[in-house]
């Protein structure tokens, strides 16, 4: 397989997002993947986002950081059911986005696999890693948008 060199200094193998399913497979719950992995320089969040560069728009992305962040704010606070609810409310929303041509079909995939991981456990600290995984992805696509 091709070794592609980012511009951190690492060495990337392969579809980082393919990487990112695979990781998802790991655990049973979203709070049990390792937090390093997804969110410090040159993990799963910076290689996503730099892998759909020019390719998701920005203002939907932006939209539904707003309502992950609302979503998870209900969680941490235990309200899980109502943050479970909101979470199902997600699905039809991105797949209009993906219709719209607003978001990459692998996209949507990474996004839904995320979130049935996080409403399959739907404890609080399911919530804190969603909205810190999320937080970091939104941080990469500004960075590598932008640049």
């Amino acid at each position: 397989m091709p070794h592609h060199h980012n511009n951190r200094g690492g060495t990337v193998q392969g579809n980082p997002l393919e990487e990112f399913l695979n990781f998802l497979k790991e655990k049973e719950c979203f709070h049990q993947l390792d937090l390093r992995k997804m969110v410090a320089p040159s993990g799963y969040a910076e290689r996503i986002a730099k892998n759909f560069r020019g390719r998701v728009n920005m203002t939907q992305l932006r939209k539904f950081f707003n309502e992950v962040k609302r979503i998870c704010t209900l969680g941490k606070k235990g309200n899980t059911d109502k943050a479970q609810m909101e979470l199902w409310l997600l699905y039809p929303k991105i797949a209009y986005a993906t219709a719209r041509n607003l978001l990459p079909k692998e996209f949507e995939k990474m996004l839904t696999k995320v979130m049935q991981k996080v409403e399959k456990c739907n404890k609080p600290e399911d919530y804190e890693r969603l909205d810190e995984f999320f937080s970091a992805l939104i941080a990469y696509a500004k960075y590598h948008n932008k640049a």
